[in-house]
C-alpha cells in the first residue's frame, strides 16, 4: 500500500464526481479555518456522503471494510478498550489475534485514536473502516449509557 499512487482525499473525491471543485476550495478553507479533518469538515457540511469517503479509504488506501450491523461483538474484547476511547475517537475492537488488535473506525488516519489504543491496551491496533452511525450503535448495543455513567457515580460517591 505504498503511498506513491496515492491521491488526496479531495482530488480523489472531485475525480470521481462526487463533490465539484468549489466544494472542494469551500471545504479546504474552513478545514483551514477550523483545524478539523476534511473529512470530518466534507461530513459536516454535507458537501459528500460517508460512503464516498469510505470507498476512497478501501480503494486508495487499501484498508478493508467491515459490515458491523450484523457482527457480533465479544464482551472480553470490548473490555479491552476503555468506553471514553471508543465514544470519543468513533472506533470499536472486533478482535484480537496474538498481540494485534483488530478495530473498527470511521477515520483510519487518525493517528492520535490509533495511539490511545495502542497505550490503552499494549496491542498492536489494525484497522478496518466502517461507517461512523453502525460505529456508534456497536458502542450503544455493548455498553449501554447508562452503565458508565453508574460506576462513575458510584466512584464519585465513595
Amino acid at each position: 500500500m505504498g503511498s506513491g499512487g496515492r491521491k488526496p482525499l479531495g482530488q480523489s473525491l472531485v475525480e470521481q464526481g462526487h463533490l465539484s471543485a468549489d466544494g472542494l476550495a469551500r471545504a479546504l478553507e474552513e478545514q483551514r479555518r477550523t483545524g478539523q479533518a476534511l473529512r470530518e469538515v466534507l461530513l459536516r457540511l454535507e458537501l459528500v456522503q460517508e460512503q464516498a469517503i469510505l470507498d476512497y479509504y478501501e480503494e486508495q488506501l487499501g484498508i478493508p471494510r467491515m459490515d458491523l450491523t450484523t457482527y457480533v461483538l465479544e464482551p472480553e474484547i470490548v473490555r479491552l478498550v476503555p468506553e471514553r476511547i471508543e465514544r470519543q475517537y468513533k472506533l470499536v475492537p472486533l478482535f484480537k489475534i496474538g498481540n494485534t488488535l483488530t478495530i473498527a473506525m470511521s477515520d483510519p488516519l487518525d493517528l492520535v485514536a490509533l495511539d490511545e489504543v495502542k497505550s490503552a491496551t499494549g496491542l498492536e491496533v489494525e484497522v478496518v473502516v466502517s461507517p461512523e452511525p453502525h460505529i456508534r450503535e456497536a458502542v450503544d448495543r455493548h455498553r449501554p449509557l447508562g452503565g458508565g455513567l453508574e460506576l462513575l457515580v458510584r466512584e464519585q460517591g465513595q
